[in-house]
């Protein structure tokens, strides 16, 4: 985790994210990683080049208690931080409040050849948009897994 979560949403930090173990109906159930307003920025470094297709970002949605899915993700990689390149970037669709699931997958597609590091940046509603619970608000965003293809 380059930015750290809310230190009451920070389950086991970098590693809840990777562990296969998802989290539950209750965001404070020390499984899921919490930001509040702020963007979730990760970072992966591999010993050698990896294709990566596809990021994976399970969240959770409860929006009566303003947590929300993230406004924009992007993907970011290349050999090294400082090398790297914008790879992908999406604007998941947000749902309707009498629609939404408390919990979905984001899939990003990522275009580009084999990186050496990866950076997933998950931006949140500031504010959250109008005719959604706690509009003007910002949003929560909370991350169990990040799976990697």
């Amino acid at each position: 985790l380059i930015r750290p979560p809310d230190s009451r949403y920070k389950a086991r930090g970098a590693f809840s994210l990777s562990d296969l173990v998802s989290g539950g109906e209750n965001h404070a159930d020390g499984r899921w990683v919490g930001f509040h307003g702020q963007p979730m920025i990760v970072s992966a470094h591999f010993d050698r080049a990896q294709r990566v297709d596809s990021v994976g970002i399970s969240v959770k949605q409860v929006y009566g208690a303003h947590i929300y899915p993230p406004q924009q993700i992007e993907i970011w990689g290349g050999p090294d931080s400082a090398a790297s390149q914008l790879l992908s970037s999406v604007r998941p669709a947000l749902e309707m409040p009498d629609k939404a699931a408390a919990g979905r997958v984001i899939n990003v597609p990522v275009k580009g050849g084999a990186v050496r590091y990866l950076r997933i940046v998950a931006e949140p509603f500031v504010p959250i948009p109008a005719k959604y619970p706690a509009e003007g608000n910002p949003a929560w965003i909370f991350v169990d897994e990040i799976i990697m293809n």
